[in-house]
């Protein structure tokens, strides 16, 4: 058992230290910083729990309700800081993806092909996966009507 936990060990420290993970990082603490973007983050957090709860709960979500999401989620899309975020956010979800499907026991060999190159939402050609929600739209920025989950507190993209 602990060679398996010293590779898990080594397979954290990868993680820890891959660019993505890093970018990551970097882009959450820029927002941390920035107390207008983290005003942002944390309205659409309430907005996007807001709607999930009416939807739970099987209550309509109102009109005003939609109206101020949208409001929220535009600013969002107008802030750099919360795109970096959310770039890096799908990035580093790409990454954490391929490694659960490597440990889920899929083939080591899709992440990469035979020219080396890292596949995401830059890959020219289709691996037959589909780019889940709060994937980047051919812009790079993440549609409208999608995000990642909120997180209760804190930054609202952290893992």
């Amino acid at each position: 058992m602990e060679d398996i936990l010293q590779q898990a060990k080594k397979l954290a420290d990868l993680i820890t230290n891959h660019e993505r993970t890093k970018a990551f990082r970097e882009a959450a603490a820029a927002v941390e910083a920035d107390p207008e973007a983290s005003k942002t983050q944390e309205a659409y957090a309430k907005a996007v729990d807001g709607m999930q709860r009416a939807e739970m709960e099987g209550r309509p979500i109102e009109p005003e309700q939609k109206r101020a999401f949208q409001a929220v989620a535009d600013a969002v899309r107008r802030s750099p800081i919360l795109v970096r975020m959310l770039q890096a956010h799908q990035a580093y979800m790409e990454l954490m993806e391929g490694v659960q499907h490597v440990l889920g026991g899929g083939d080591e060999a899709e992440g990469d092909d035979a020219e080396g190159h890292e596949h995401g939402p830059g890959c020219s050609h289709d691996h037959g996966h589909e780019h889940g929600p709060g994937a980047p739209a051919a812009g790079g920025v993440a549609p409208a009507d999608t995000a990642p989950p909120p997180k209760s507190g804190g930054i609202l993209w952290t893992p």
